[in-house]
């Protein structure tokens, strides 16, 4: 094996994989609009569960 020499690779590559890198990745260009977005994708919404039972209203004859 020679040193800088590519010796390929033992399975064929089957396909490519095409990525970005760097750049705008949202949120903004300045440091600004970039921590206003962090504040708004940390907000975690808090919901209080409803524990009240699920009650059948049953009528019967005496209740005319």
């Amino acid at each position: 094996m020679v040193a800088g020499v590519d010796q390929g690779h033992e399975v064929p590559i089957h396909g490519e994989i095409n990525t970005i890198s760097g750049g705008f990745s949202g949120g903004g260009f300045t440091a600004s609009q970039q921590k206003k977005y962090a504040r708004e994708v940390m907000v975690v919404e808090v919901r209080e569960e409803d524990n009240t039972p699920d009650v059948d209203l049953v009528f019967t004859k005496v209740d005319r």
